[in-house]
């Protein structure tokens, strides 16, 4: 039986090894055909490479914008940029006045930078800053923009959407929210 197992095991041998001479021949044979596959599959390589440092680099210059609006609000209201709590200022008028123009301010910088998870969270914070200045109605559209400009399938888009149906609820259209 081992001399059976053996002969078995030598014919695939020389089978595969046959497999990869024939192809090693057909390379042989056709190198114009094998260089334009590899130029092609490097040519598709690097448009995908650019189209994502494209991305890349739009996504951090959305986030750079809206987040240095959102620190010169928080400068404008008495904190530290980068600072987790907003302090209300000693002068309401102060607050109320900072909040409506730097919430301009986000909205703008999230339009220029449409469909981006950093347009996304300045909608959101816009949205908080009215809604603190007793606009609701700004700061619904402001929640509505969030949700349905945000990237499709991302995590953002979960919260924007949670945050408008809450919205909606809100306002009594409870089809609508759900």
């Amino acid at each position: 039986m081992a001399t059976r197992k053996q002969a078995h095991e030598a014919d695939l041998a020389v089978e595969v090894d046959t497999i990869f001479d024939r192809g090693a021949s057909w390379i042989g044979s056709h190198p114009r055909e094998v260089l334009i596959a590899f130029a092609a599959l490097l040519a598709i390589a690097g448009g995908i490479g650019i189209v994502r440092e494209a991305r890349s680099r739009a996504a951090s210059a959305a986030e750079a914008q809206i987040s240095s609006v959102y620190d010169a609000y928080l400068v404008a209201m008495g904190a530290s940029p980068g600072a987790n709590e907003v302090p209300e200022p000693a002068n309401p008028e102060l607050g109320k006045n900072a909040r409506s123009e730097y919430a301009a301010k986000l909205l703008e910088a999230a339009n220029a930078h449409d469909d981006s998870a950093a347009a996304v969270g300045g909608r959101l914070q816009a949205a908080k800053m009215l809604e603190a200045n007793g606009d609701a109605a700004g700061a619904f559209e402001a929640r509505k923009l969030a949700a349905t400009h945000a990237p499709a399938g991302s995590p953002v888009a979960a919260l924007a959407l949670v945050r408008y149906a809450v919205a909606l609820e809100t306002k009594g259209d409870l089809a609508a929210a759900a």
